[in-house]
């Protein structure tokens, strides 16, 4: 193939054809141009190129690594493949990291990830077609987006992981999450746009971030005990109907548990004030509406017949 491409290289390299044609009647105009032999094999040497190109790009992955004090780290690959099992050493060396953007839009559907891995870095495998994920208890750093825009169905985290991170699993189609108890933050936006119908927020939580659960279908909530600050719209366009919720939270962001619009209906809401201005009742059927109308109380409020109601 390189003898082919050399050959046409050289070839399209010789001087154009000097060809004289009538201009008028009375005179010649000379014009320089290539002929058509010569434009055709121009045309072929591009198509050519591109087929070896493409049939390069699709023949498998080649990855890269960097080696640190004995430890190697995946820096970044090319090439695409469905399926990759990462392995957990190479040489002799233990492969413990997986850099940024390492394996992103590689068109992965699969992944089997190792014992040996640490660490994983910022948007690693991002925008690809995984869709189960096993990361196990050996990892303790996840990057911001390291999986978002996948095909995720399921996933098992792993008890090293302390902090969830922003955008993590954004935009997958999770319909369950066992979140351990060792995660003590989940960052803003870390669950967005998943299809999750319930979620238990461990007690280890002191704070859930801005949309960190919004865009899903969740009806059942529970809030762990040491949630101190929900961020806002964290629970944002769900479908809540039962809310567990402790006495500790000291921070409630804006539209936190707004839900999606009940039976279509964008009816306006009718506010009652005491003379204080302290919010008494309220036609509304949003939870936030409700629950700061009953001074942010502890226990479980349920939604039922068009209407929020707290059961201590």
């Amino acid at each position: 193939m390189k003898g082919v491409c050399q050959l046409l290289k050289h070839w399209l390299q010789q001087p154009p054809c000097r060809q004289t044609i009538p201009f008028t009647e009375s005179g010649y105009s000379t014009i320089i141009y290539y002929n058509m032999k010569r434009f055709f094999i121009f045309l072929v040497f591009l198509v050519f190129c591109a087929f070896a190109a493409s049939a390069q790009s699709t023949a498998g992955l080649s990855i890269t690594l960097e080696e640190n004090n004995g430890n190697l780290t995946i820096i970044k690959c090319k090439g695409y493949v469905k399926e990759v099992v990462i392995p957990s050493e190479i040489n002799g060396m233990p492969v413990t990291a997986i850099g940024d953007y390492a394996f992103a839009k590689r068109d992965l559907s699969s992944v089997t990830i190792p014992d040996s891995i640490t660490v994983i870095g910022k948007g690693a495998f991002a925008e690809n077609q995984i869709e189960e994920l096993i990361l196990h208890d050996n990892i303790t750093s996840l990057g911001v987006g390291a999986f978002a825009y996948n095909k995720l169905t399921k996933i098992t985290i792993g008890s090293g992981i302390t902090v969830i991170p922003r955008g993590c699993f954004l935009i997958n189609k999770l319909r369950a999450v066992d979140i351990p108890e060792s995660v003590t933050a989940i960052e803003d936006y870390a669950f967005f746009g998943n299809n999750l119908s319930g979620i238990a927020i461990p007690g280890a939580v002191a704070a859930i971030g801005e949309g960190a659960f919004a865009g899903n279908q969740i009806t059942v909530l529970t809030i762990g005990s040491g949630v101190e600050k929900i961020g806002d719209g964290a629970f944002y366009n769900n479908d809540l109907n039962r809310v567990t919720i402790p006495g500790v939270v000291e921070e409630v962001g804006q539209r936190a548990f707004n839900n999606k619009p009940k039976n279509n209906s964008f009816a306006k809401r009718v506010n009652y004030y005491d003379t204080h201005n302290n919010l008494l009742f309220s036609t509304d059927d949003s939870f936030d509406t409700y629950y700061n109308s009953q001074n942010r109380q502890s226990g479980t409020y349920i939604y039922a017949d068009g209407a929020w109601s707290l059961s201590n």
